[in-house]
């Protein structure tokens, strides 16, 4: 839903397209989210196709999602399903610019040129000039001599959830902390974090754009924080 946000407030779309893998939750679930969110902030799904895992020919989807002239073209899976698909889009010339979720987080070793100018979401970024991010990766730094990733980053987050669960419940009892995780609702490392009713996190994403550094090798460039 946040990267349908970031495509109509940020990049002016207002057509999008989706290709997903049909057999796969993750690739379902970010299909289904992106299209609510599109569609409510008044864009136009213009194409929707979709492919079973392990396929490695995308063509025929890709020659429909041209026909359509997307603004955006949205693809949610991993890496190495990814950096197929947009040699196949550049192959193609399809303009459109490509939008993906976290399982994109390794895709810069693995595409050519044709990724460069996309956007994913992720979690968190080493490079964001916010305060706190500056702050915890120098600290993490200074102490493990290694740059701090992702995962780091929400290990760290959860840790001070529960803490401060803890204590507004003045309690380790499992069910009154549980209710004290209910009212979380602040800034952290990684975003503005809270609960729903159904007790999923909902939070804040960090948006990359994948450019040619300074090496000539594929990177990330920090854009910044895009709330739900």
């Amino acid at each position: 839903s946040v990267v349908a946000r970031f495509a109509i407030e940020t990049l002016g779309a207002k057509k999008a397209a989706v290709l997903y893998d049909m057999n796969n939750d993750y690739s379902n679930g970010l299909t289904k989210s992106f299209r609510e969110t599109f569609e409510a902030l008044g864009g136009a799904l213009v194409a929707v196709e979709s492919y079973a895992g392990g396929d490695k020919d995308f063509n025929a989807q890709i020659t429909k999602i041209k026909a359509a002239d997307p603004d955006v073209f949205f693809i949610p899976d991993y890496y190495n399903t990814i950096s197929l698909v947009i040699k196949q889009v550049g192959n193609q010339g399809l303009n459109a610019t490509m939008l993906g979720a976290d399982g994109w987080d390794e895709l810069t070793g693995q595409a050519g040129d044709e990724a460069i100018g996309s956007y994913f979401s992720n979690h968190y970024s080493p490079d964001a000039d916010d305060p706190d991010v500056v702050a915890f990766v120098q600290k993490y730094r200074e102490k493990y001599n290694v740059t701090p990733n992702a995962l780091a980053a929400l290990g760290y987050d959860a840790t001070y959830i529960l803490l401060e669960a803890m204590e507004r419940a003045g309690s380790t009892d499992p069910q009154k902390v549980k209710e004290a995780l209910m009212e979380t609702n602040r800034k952290f490392v990684t975003g503005n974090i809270q609960f729903d009713e159904q007790h999923n996190p909902v939070k804040s994403v960090t948006m990359l754009r994948i450019i040619k550094g300074a090496d000539g090798k594929l990177a990330t460039e920090y854009v910044g924080m895009v709330n739900p």
